[in-house]
């Protein structure tokens, strides 16, 4: 991160209004990041899943989107 350089930095996002969204702008804070550009919002985080892979099949690691609460921030 550039915060770790001594440059100001700030992350623009929404997060979700609940206790992940406040973790997480909290790990941000305590890198040197600020939260000025972060919006709290209904909706989740999005979630990452792994499908482990097998034989000659690889690990996929698909996205879900739905109802995260970066999908439409309107900062």
């Amino acid at each position: 991160m550039l915060a770790h350089f001594g440059l100001d930095s700030t992350h623009i996002t929404a997060l979700p209004d609940h206790n992940l969204g406040e973790r997480v702008e909290r790990f941000l804070k305590l890198n040197g990041v600020s939260g000025e550009g972060i919006v709290r919002k209904e909706g989740r985080l999005g979630v990452y899943y792994l499908e482990t892979g097998a034989m000659q099949r690889p690990s996929l690691t698909p996205l879900s989107f739905k109802n995260r609460s970066t999908r439409s921030p309107k900062l």
